[in-house]
């Protein structure tokens, strides 16, 4: 099963969202979008203005904010919820 919106193919299967600079290897459950990587165990994601049902363990959007019952990350400025997997960004690493 795939749902299409605004270029965005959802997975059901592997729960991978794919985009156009936006890939989710399901090996490594490893989410690579313009450098920045997280970690297997953030199965839920975002991309640009597109809001997925919480129960797809998919969130929201543009500005990367996801909801706050799931850890929390903020593209701008990488603020990270402590909850949050480790996150590699453009040399920036966090714990």
């Amino acid at each position: 099963m795939a749902r299409f919106a605004r270029g965005m193919n959802i997975d059901y299967r592997m729960l991978a969202p794919s985009a156009r600079e936006m890939d989710l290897d399901y090996r490594m459950s490893a989410l690579s979008a313009r450098g920045m990587y997280l970690d297997y165990r953030m199965p839920i994601l975002s991309a640009r203005g597109m809001y997925l049902d919480y129960s797809m363990l998919a969130p929201s959007a543009r500005e990367m904010d996801l909801d706050y019952r799931m850890p929390a990350l903020s593209a701008c400025g990488m603020d990270l919820d402590y909850r949050m997997p480790i996150l590699s960004a453009r040399g920036m690493n966090l714990d």
